[in-house]
């Protein structure tokens, strides 16, 4: 199995974003097409867990979440996915206000 990956790795390269394959098509990796093939459930999932446990991370890195309920911490995760964990921290008032209501 291990000459097989290396053999696809050597024909298709080894990419960690998206490019366009000779073909013309969008992929990702080692050749996989994602205008055909796609990712399946298990595959995104596994991305969105690594995810949340970054971003999660990069939270817990810049903010001290100790005083935040689970719900307000999720905001911020939410907030830390969708806008980078500097456009978070750019909220100030957000954040100040998930970490300290009552």
């Amino acid at each position: 199995m291990e000459k097989l990956k290396q053999q696809l790795i050597g024909h298709e390269g080894y990419e960690h974003k998206v490019y366009v394959c000779p073909g013309g098509y969008q992929s990702i990796r080692v050749g996989r097409n994602l205008e055909h093939r796609g990712l399946t459930d298990d595959e995104i999932n596994y991305l969105l867990n690594n995810d949340i446990a970054d971003f999660t991370a990069q939270v817990e890195k810049h903010i001290d979440t100790s005083k935040c309920n689970p719900t307000r911490k999720a905001v911020l995760i939410d907030m830390a996915f969708n806008h980078g964990i500097h456009g978070l921290l750019n909220f100030k008032d957000t954040i100040v206000g998930l970490l300290y209501l009552e």
